[in-house]
């Protein structure tokens, strides 16, 4: 489910990472080089124009930090237009 945005603080450029679309999870991995965002940190598509929801779990190495964005079905991402290698 997408979350509501309740606020929007600084934004981190990320890509999600071929082949991380798994099941219901969208596993998105920040840039080398840019500061890691925190569980329910809400990560937007298209400059800010549209959110992309809120990180459910964050993993990986803090210089390389995945995050991950779940939905409600494999179907419910594709109906959202995520694809893989996306800017976030």
């Amino acid at each position: 489910m997408i979350c509501p945005v309740d606020e929007a603080g600084d934004t981190n450029p990320s890509k999600i990472v071929p082949p991380k679309v798994q099941g219901e999870l969208v596993i998105v991995q920040a840039f080398p080089g840019t500061s890691a965002v925190d569980i329910d940190t809400i990560l937007f598509l298209e400059n800010g124009a549209k959110a992309l929801g809120k990180v459910f779990d964050v993993f990986g190495p803090v210089r390389e930090p995945h995050y991950c964005v779940r939905f409600n079905s494999p179907e419910h991402i594709v109906g959202r237009g995520i694809e893989i290698g996306m800017e976030i």
